[in-house]
């Protein structure tokens, strides 16, 4: 029952934070502590079924995002796959699941933006575009999954 509703938590965040991000271009960070809470809740509730072995490439993926990744877009699409990953690892996903999500998240963004024809001959986005609502989309279907 825990699990659930902190998996619940988890998702009501991000959606949240998608909206957020949509509608202004911005998150607030208080989404991704609450979606941090309810995982160390969910961590909790699934501890005795947890392979630990899989915690220092959770650890690596993180350390990564915060560091490396925020470079190369913004803070709290880094926040977002930290949460998303943390969920993965409590619901069973190893490193393997983490870079998919991110893969998907950017094939999804990918596919929109060719789409609107929003991709210059570089490869960048010629006008900025909201990121999280493409990771809220790639970390359900990613769930969904699992």
């Amino acid at each position: 029952m825990l699990g659930n509703l902190s998996l619940g938590a988890v998702v009501l965040c991000f959606l949240a934070a998608a909206v957020m991000d949509y509608r202004t271009c911005q998150v607030y960070r208080l989404f991704w502590w609450i979606a941090l809470i309810a995982d160390v809740l969910l961590w909790i509730n699934r501890a005795d079924t947890l392979d630990y072995g899989g915690l220092p490439g959770l650890i690596l993926f993180c350390l990564l995002q915060q560091f490396f990744f925020c470079k190369m877009y913004g803070r709290a699409d880094c926040h977002g796959f930290c949460v998303g990953a943390i969920t993965l690892f409590c619901m069973g996903g190893s490193l393997w699941d983490y870079l998919m999500l991110m893969l998907c998240a950017f094939l999804l963004l990918l596919a929109v933006q060719v789409f609107r024809r929003n991709i210059n001959r570089q490869g960048n986005l010629k006008k900025p575009v909201a990121f999280i609502p493409y990771l809220t989309s790639a970390f359900l279907l990613y769930l969904w999954k699992i």
